[in-house]
C-alpha cells in the first residue's frame, strides 16, 4: 500500500512539473511572439497579418453565397407551425445608422424567423397570403450553411402554405446574389495587393 502511494504521489510530481514546464514554454512563445510584434512598424503588420486575414475573410464569404446560390435549395431545413405573429419589424444593425426592417414571423414553437429587407419588394405578396393563425411549413438554411453564408440559422428562404409556395427560393437569387457581390469585390480588390506584397518581400 505504501509503495503505491508512492508511486501515486511521484506521478502527481512528474505531471505538476510537466504542467509547470509546458506553461513556462507557452509564455516564453507569447513573450517572443508579442515582442516581435512590437517590433513590427503598422505597415508591416498590416501586410503580414491584418491583409491575408481579410482575404480570407472576404473569400469565405464570397464561396458561401456561391454555394447557397447554386446548391442551398437541397440544404434547407423544414419546420412546421401556426403562425402567431407576423409583420415587418425594426432590427438594429451593426452599427448605429445601419437600420433594417425585416419581414418577421414567429410560429407557435416560439421561434421567430426574418426576410431580410433587402426582399422587401416581396412583403406585400407575403402579408397578402398568409396571417395569423395560418398553418405553414417556412424553410431556413442548415446551420453549417448559415454560417457559411454569413447569415442567421433563423433567416428564411422559403414559404409554403397548403402546398404553394408563398416565397420560393428562386425568388431570393436576385438579393442573394447582391449579398454575394460584397465580399466577392473585396476579395479580388484585396487578393492582388496581397499578392504583389508577398512579391516584392521575395
Amino acid at each position: 500500500m505504501a509503495r503505491l502511494f508512492s508511486i501515486l504521489v511521484e506521478a502527481k510530481c512528474l505531471l505538476s512539473a510537466n504542467l509547470t514546464q509546458h506553461k513556462s514554454r507557452m509564455k516564453n512563445r507569447f513573450l517572443k511572439f508579442w515582442n516581435y510584434l512590437g517590433n513590427q512598424t503598422k505597415p508591416q503588420f498590416f501586410h503580414k497579418y491584418v491583409l491575408p486575414s481579410l482575404c480570407i475573410f472576404f473569400l469565405w464569404g464570397f464561396i458561401g453565397h456561391q454555394i447557397l446560390i447554386h446548391i442551398g435549395e437541397d440544404y434547407l431545413e423544414a419546420k412546421n407551425g401556426t403562425i402567431t405573429e407576423i409583420g415587418i419589424k425594426f432590427e438594429q444593425g451593426t452599427r448605429q445608422y445601419h437600420k433594417q426592417y425585416p419581414l418577421k414571423i414567429k410560429l407557435d414553437n416560439n421561434i421567430e424567423y426574418r426576410l431580410q429587407d433587402l426582399n422587401e419588394e416581396l412583403f406585400p405578396y407575403i402579408l397578402s397570403h398568409i396571417s395569423t393563425g395560418d398553418y405553414v411549413t417556412i424553410y431556413t438554411r442548415k446551420k453549417w450553411l448559415s454560417i457559411l453564408s454569413w447569415g442567421k440559422k433563423n433567416d428564411l428562404y422559403k414559404i409554403v402554405k397548403n402546398n404553394k409556395e408563398i416565397l420560393s427560393f428562386s425568388s431570393l437569387i436576385k438579393s442573394i446574389r447582391t449579398q454575394s457581390n460584397i465580399p466577392g469585390v473585396f476579395f479580388f480588390v484585396l487578393i492582388p495587393w496581397y499578392i504583389i506584397y508577398r512579391i516584392k518581400k521575395t
